[in-house]
């Protein structure tokens, strides 16, 4: 297939705000598409083709320079071309008609096809000397054989971001319509094996059926099923029948630790390998397993002194590409609390208690791998007592588990509910970026953040947030945030939805200003949720649920006073 094609359907589905339009034009799209090409053109609709993988180290600074090369643009021209046009992608596209019609008859070339793309892909993954003069001329050689619309989203494509409104749940729904099978069903064969290009294959060729045998598998990651909040220890006891399993609530990272045979890789919660980055746990597993194929979940911190390291320290195991090194400086412990998978079969059906039992089975623990501290209880003191231990060992909190609740994968609900020493943080999508002032004026300093919208396809922003990180940490975000700029204004510029930061505010206030229909008040950043995806991000129904628990405690605290 030519790539021309699927940026026609993208111009289609950019011409019409109506979400069932969207979803029709993906379906008959996707009807007429052979089905071997089904995978790709499906991470090529999602723009996930150049995010997924190896990271291209590829923003919109090159672009830029790659940009007023190849259409010999000045550096006002590209600037004006941005501001009329409304991004890198659409401005390139602008200066490209009007280059092509001047050279069209100069030269002839083949159009690309998708494959061209992926073998691009490919080529741009190289690291090392030179790598990024290499990836400039290869892109720059692309772009050459592409006509102006071919311009705009292959540059959205490198950016990461289509901007055309079309999220993943609508292409749950298009291939729900494609092949006649329940929305629902095609929803939980994705949180089983996220890569929804083969799940569209398989409803394609296979069915309902095909659908309903997907299961967990070791070295394919699973979406962890995620905890609600809960301000009492009653309410877990009440909702879980009197007894309920407690955890320590670790300050890290969530982990999967997958196993086949030899082959062991580890992966984050928004899916992403990390198997580099963590040598010696992969060394510690493969002295203790009992097991050859399994699929385990866990917490993995820093330690240094057998205490807890903070969160921003253990950070640099992730960022770090000296991994040797620091390794040594920040050592790590994996806690480990569930078990999805082992031997043959996949457990998520069983109850909590009986794969813990199971998971209490398959390893011999040792210094840096062993299960997360846990209790078993029905009555409220021995809990709080715990949570204090918790908070005592440098913990956010601790887990309450349901231990009749099976495993649902990408869920978030009532089978566990977390307890924290803070008010309830909020993970958002960062969306933009202003500069600061005064000696902080190269710096970003304050960021826009948003929220999904309750149907999870659109974001609704939320307004403006100081930094509230230390100047290291400030200095990280400012790095992420350079490449995946796509528009600038005088101070502020637009960020391509990439980032998920974790944000806590004083206040949830009501207003008309921003599109939620709500403002944080006093918001500050307490981390880069550098672990999570923007998939992971919280919605605006989180945002209500928060304020309407704010406005209770409000009302609480003011009948106690009254009645004082």
């Amino acid at each position: 297939m030519r790539f021309s094609a699927i940026c026609e359907i993208f111009e289609q589905i950019a011409s019409t705000s109506s979400t069932n339009q969207k979803v029709a034009i993906v379906t008959q799209f996707l009807r007429q598409t052979p089905i071997d090409e089904i995978p790709l053109v499906i991470q090529i609709l999602t723009g996930t083709l150049f995010s997924q993988g190896a990271p291209l180290n590829i923003g919109y600074i090159i672009l830029w320079k790659i940009a007023r090369q190849v259409v010999g643009a000045s550096e006002n021209q590209l600037e004006q071309a941005r501001q009329a046009h409304g991004d890198l992608g659409g401005a390139m596209a602008a200066l490209f008609s009007q280059r092509k019609t001047r050279q069209a008859t100069l030269f002839m070339v083949d159009p690309p096809s998708l494959n061209d793309l992926v073998n691009l892909y490919q080529r741009l993954t190289i690291t090392g000397s030179r790598s990024t003069t290499r990836k400039k001329q290869w892109i720059a050689a692309f772009l050459d054989r592409l006509t102006a619309v071919e311009v705009k989203y292959f540059v959205r494509l490198l950016l990461g971001w289509l901007n055309i409104g079309l999220q993943t749940p609508l292409v749950l729904r298009a291939i729900a319509e494609l092949t006649n099978v329940p929305e629902e069903s095609v929803r939980r064969a994705v949180l089983k094996h996220p890569e929804v290009g083969e799940i569209a294959r398989i409803a394609m060729t296979e069915g309902l059926n095909g659908l309903a045998r997907i299961q967990i598998r070791p070295l394919i990651p699973v979406l962890p099923m995620l905890a609600m909040q809960t301000d009492t220890f009653e309410e877990a006891l009440r909702d879980f029948g009197g007894t309920v399993a407690a955890e320590y609530k670790y300050d890290g990272i969530r982990l999967q630790l997958h196993q086949d045979g030899d082959r062991i890789e580890v992966f984050s919660r928004r899916l992403t390998q990390l198997t580099n980055q963590f040598p010696d746990l992969i060394a510690s597993w493969k002295d203790i397993t009992r097991e050859k194929r399994c699929v385990v979940e866990g917490e993995v911190v820093g330690m240094l002194g057998g205490k807890i390291t903070p969160f921003q320290v253990f950070m640099r195991r992730i960022r770090t590409y000296e991994i040797e090194a620091t390794a040594s400086d920040v050592p790590v412990s994996l806690f480990l609390f569930d078990v999805l998978f082992v031997g043959d079969e996949d457990v998520t059906r069983l109850t909590y208690r009986e794969r813990y039992a199971i998971l209490e089975r398959m390893f011999k623990p040792s210094e840096h791998i062993r299960l997360a501290t846990r209790i078993v209880s029905n009555d409220v003191k021995e809990l709080q007592n715990f949570f204090e231990q918790a908070i005592t060992a440098e913990c956010e909190g601790i887990m309450l588990k349901d231990l009749k609740a099976d495993y649902m994968p990408g869920t978030r609900g009532t089978r566990m509910l977390k307890y924290k020493k803070t008010l309830e943080t909020l993970d958002l999508i960062l969306v933009g970026a202003e500069y600061g002032e005064g000696r902080k004026s190269a710096l970003f300093s304050r960021f826009f953040f948003a929220a999904w919208d309750e149907t999870r396809t659109k974001f609704t922003t939320l307004g403006k947030v100081s930094t509230g990180l230390t100047d290291d940490d400030n200095q990280v975000l400012n790095d992420q945030i350079r490449p995946l700029i796509v528009q600038e204004e005088g101070r502020r510029v637009t960020v391509a939805p990439q980032l998920v930061c974790e944000v806590l505010a004083d206040e949830i206030l009501e207003s008309p200003r921003f599109e939620a229909g709500y403002a944080l008040r006093f918001a500050r950043i307490v981390r880069i949720r550098e672990d999570l995806s923007i998939d992971d991000a919280d919605d605006i129904g989180k945002v209500k649920n928060l304020f309407t628990t704010q406005r209770s405690r409000k009302n609480y605290a003011q009948g106690k006073h009254e009645q004082e």
